[in-house]
């Protein structure tokens, strides 16, 4: 199994492999995906991201989500070891200013926090998800310290083109599984605890997955 750092590298060549038409292309199917699955349907409150470089494109989400009269929520990175924070974005334009990584984020003191227990559905960034649900990020660890802080009911949905998925990933005691990753070819959900291939019991994968045309 390749290590962690090796398959950032990786999958940062994949990612810039397709071509910026093909990327918009794919990100779009992708987030039809998202927005017919049924927890994004009855949510309120989600968590989105602000996409940069060569990550799936989630600013028509963000735009589509405002259309729909909902307030998308956007992380804000704190000091380093730290939580992220939620705050609310009502303005794509005026809301949001330079964070740290370069990463567009609202001012929590303007736009005031919003508590991660109120979240129903947090999308999440990722270098590359596996069959089970675990993701690799960046390596800041902000994601993995902030979910613990979510309810139970709450969904975790990485966003991640098909050539990011791989079968396993290597995976440390802190790492937070998703709930679902959607490509623009499938949508992947992780098995329940206990189930046939779910983290930790050892068993195969047991990969349930929802194809292009069969929603």
């Amino acid at each position: 199994m390749l290590s962690k750092a090796e398959l950032r590298l990786r999958m940062r060549a994949a990612r810039h492999a397709l071509a910026p038409a093909e990327r918009a292309a794919r990100s779009a199917r992708i987030m039809e995906r998202l927005l017919a699955l049924p927890e994004m349907q009855e949510a309120e409150r989600v968590l989105f991201y602000a996409s940069v470089a060569e990550e799936v494109d989630t600013w028509p989400l963000l735009r589509a989500w405002l259309d729909r009269g909902r307030v998308p929520l956007l992380p804000v990175v704190g000091r380093p070891g730290g939580q992220l924070t939620a705050a609310p974005v009502r303005d794509l334009r005026a809301d949001l200013a330079p964070g740290p990584f370069g990463i567009l984020q609202p001012d929590p003191n303007r736009a005031g926090a919003v508590a991660w227990g109120s979240i129903q559905a947090v999308v999440l960034p990722g270098l590359a998800f596996d069959l089970r649900g675990y993701r690799l990020g960046r390596g800041a660890g902000y994601y993995d310290r902030s979910l613990p802080a979510l309810v139970p009911a709450a969904r975790r949905i990485g966003l991640a083109f098909e050539c990011q998925v791989v079968e396993r990933l290597p995976t440390e005691p802190h790492d937070v599984p998703v709930d679902r990753v959607v490509t623009e070819e499938r949508i992947i959900s992780r098995c329940p605890p206990g189930a046939a291939g779910a983290p930790g019991t050892g068993r195969p994968p047991r990969q349930r997955t929802r194809r292009a045309g069969g929603r």
